[in-house]
């Protein structure tokens, strides 16, 4: 168990200061980073978000009297939906500025149905291309779009890293 969460804290950390050399922080920002990059920077935090969602589950347990941990591989531990709530619920509120209205797409959900939890193809359909199965535009590639900008991205993620990883390995 320690081994697994210090290598979850190896990676968020990892993803936080590549992002954080990427595009400074607020005070000294990098503007030799262009905005063309959001997509990919946005997609970097939102990983990082969720590792540090799977942190806070796997650092919820307590062992059996085997010394064994019981981890809900499926429904936890690889669970998108539960590492992103559990991320959001314990960061800062400056970071749920990164994520004002989920993501909106035509294909996928409606810009009024939008929510603060991205859905999962679309964090990935930021970095991979793929056809919109339902709706209007069915066999056409995916479009995401959102509403943040890097100034709002580059807070996040200084005010992230500064949060620091208070979770101990132990």
């Amino acid at each position: 168990m320690t081994d697994t969460q210090t290598k979850i804290r190896g990676n968020v950390a990892r993803m936080l200061d590549f992002l954080y050399t990427c595009v400074g922080d607020p005070n000294s920002p990098n503007y030799d980073m262009s905005d063309i990059h959001i997509y990919e920077i946005y997609s970097i935090l939102t990983h990082a978000i969720e590792e540090y969602g799977k942190l806070i589950y796997l650092k919820s347990l307590t062992h059996n009297s085997d010394n064994k941990y019981d981890i809900d591989y499926s429904n936890k531990f690889t669970s998108h939906k539960t590492k992103f709530r559990l991320a959001l619920k314990d960061l800062p509120d400056s970071i749920k500025k990164a994520y004002p209205n989920g993501f909106a797409t035509s294909g996928f959900i409606k810009s009024d149905q939008t929510t603060t939890e991205p859905i999962w193809n679309n964090r990935l359909d930021v970095l991979n291309v793929d056809l919109v199965k339902d709706g209007l535009e069915k066999g056409n590639p995916t479009n995401i779009e959102f509403n943040v900008d890097m100034d709002t991205l580059r807070k996040a993620i200084f005010e992230f890293r500064s949060y620091g990883l208070n979770y101990s390995s132990s």
